[in-house]
């Protein structure tokens, strides 16, 4: 498994969820790239699939992710496979509007309540990525929000 660092960090910023799912028994590695600073020539040289962080999604659902004018294209359909799409209403940086994966048989969004930064190290991060690696292939099942976690995974169908 592959650990991709957001824009403008490095391998460092994935070091705490590597060495969990490390832990859940997971062979997980850092990219190996520096900084992420976007995508440029060379980046991807060591990455199986691509040049970015778009190519792997390239690579598994067969769609494009650039559009004709050089921006990115939304993502739609998802991709044949399983899909999570963890992000907070509370980022403070990324809108979290454009983080919500399109609800399908096979896909789901997990609204945590976490900062930018923190979201690497949230307990509730790491414990929804465990929880979906950890699903048989060909069983998906969407997360489980109960009263006991509801307060940590709010109901993605709240209003703003």
């Amino acid at each position: 498994m592959l650990a991709l660092p957001g824009l403008i960090a490095g391998d460092e910023s994935t070091g705490l969820p590597r060495c969990y799912l490390s832990y859940c028994g997971y062979d997980v590695h850092g990219w190996g790239q520096g900084r992420n600073l976007g995508s440029r020539p060379g980046v991807g040289q060591g990455i199986d699939g691509g040049s970015n962080a778009w190519r792997p999604y390239e690579a598994v659902s067969g769609h494009k992710a650039d559009r004709a004018d050089g921006r990115r294209a939304r993502i739609e359909p998802p991709p044949p496979a399983p899909t999570t799409s963890i992000y907070s209403r509370t980022d403070g940086i990324v809108a979290w509007q454009t983080s919500v994966e399109k609800a399908g048989p096979q896909s789901e969004s997990i609204d945590v309540v976490a900062g930018h930064l923190g979201l690497c190290f949230h307990p509730a991060v790491l414990y929804a990525l465990a929880d979906r690696l950890a699903q048989p292939e060909g069983g998906w099942k969407p997360f489980q929000r109960s009263p006991v976690n509801a307060w940590m995974y709010p109901e993605p169908a709240r209003r703003a």
